[in-house]
């Protein structure tokens, strides 16, 4: 089974964005499985370090950051298509609580991918000739990256820390609502509203009863086929800004792959060179650098 679903159903629910990313994903998805990454252990890294040069210290360092971005994109990816995935199939069972759920969870993941991996393309092209002098062994001065390495950590490691529990600030979750304030910073349609109307749906609220119902005057009749009426009507509304949410969620990890290339770490995603990035305004100058 294709990674991202049926195309012509998810063209219904996310527009032409469906059909762009699905396209390309299926394309490289044998691509995405070829690979493996092993990191070492924290304590075992600092413990070894002190028996390092600092031309293997830079080229351990940097193999795993490039390895964090390459499996942040891969995961990204996935998991995106994942919630398409659930998306069609709820709406073809006409589960407005199913695809609502699914809907929301793909603007959470749109703020979470591009917060994660926004500036990892630009970042891994800046500094190209640096980390290829690392990877290579040739650099005699330490050089790391404290923003990237947190960003890329808590893409991975993110979670709810318990009471009392002593963990690093990137291992920490953020709320739901502090992926939807990222989305709506990157100018995704009416994704505050839309949220806001999917949780409405999704928690317990007036209007997941009122769905359920039909009225004339001072009537209400139980109308259990108006679910469907509402789903239909909800999905078309929503169609611009969750398609708007897949290119905000897909394009980060597929620019990060593409930037991957020029370290000859991984396998080269070969579709990935064909496709044209140019209507996404981060690419032409990270293009430039990689030159």
């Amino acid at each position: 089974m294709a990674l991202f679903p049926d195309i012509r159903k998810a063209k219904a629910l996310f527009g032409d964005a469906a059909e762009i990313y699905g396209s390309i994903i299926n394309e490289i998805e044998p691509f995405l499985v070829r690979d493996c990454y092993k990191f070492e252990p924290l304590d075992q890294f600092e413990q070894r370090s002190a028996e390092r040069t600092v031309s293997e210290i830079n080229r351990v360092y940097w193999i795993e950051m490039l390895q964090r971005a390459h499996m942040a994109s891969v995961a990204a990816i996935a998991r995106t298509c994942r919630w398409v995935d659930v998306a069609v199939r709820e709406y073809d069972a006409a589960n407005i609580f199913g695809w609502s759920s699914a809907a929301r969870s793909i603007i959470e993941a749109a703020g979470d991918a591009g917060e994660g991996l926004a500036a990892v393309p630009r970042t891994l092209a800046d500094h190209k000739l640096m980390i290829q002098g690392c990877l290579s062994g040739s650099s005699t001065t330490l050089h790391t990256s404290a923003e990237l390495e947190d960003l890329l950590i808590h893409f991975s490691h993110a979670r709810k820390i318990a009471k009392g529990e002593i963990a690093p600030d990137s291992h920490r979750a953020k709320s739901s609502a502090a992926y939807v304030d990222f989305v709506t910073r990157m100018n995704v349609g009416d994704v505050r509203p839309l949220y806001a109307k999917l949780c409405e749906i999704v928690h317990p609220a007036s209007t997941s009863v009122a769905l359920f119902f039909s009225g004339a005057g001072d009537t209400l009749t139980v109308d259990l086929k108006s679910e469907v009426d509402f789903l239909e009507k909800s999905a078309k509304a929503s169609r611009q800004t969750l398609g708007a949410c897949l290119m905000a969620s897909f394009n980060p990890a597929l620019l990060t792959l593409r930037v991957l290339h020029s370290f000859d770490h991984f396998t080269r995603i070969t579709p990935l060179k064909k496709v044209n990035f140019s209507a996404i305004p981060a690419w032409p100058p990270i293009e430039k650098l990689l030159k």
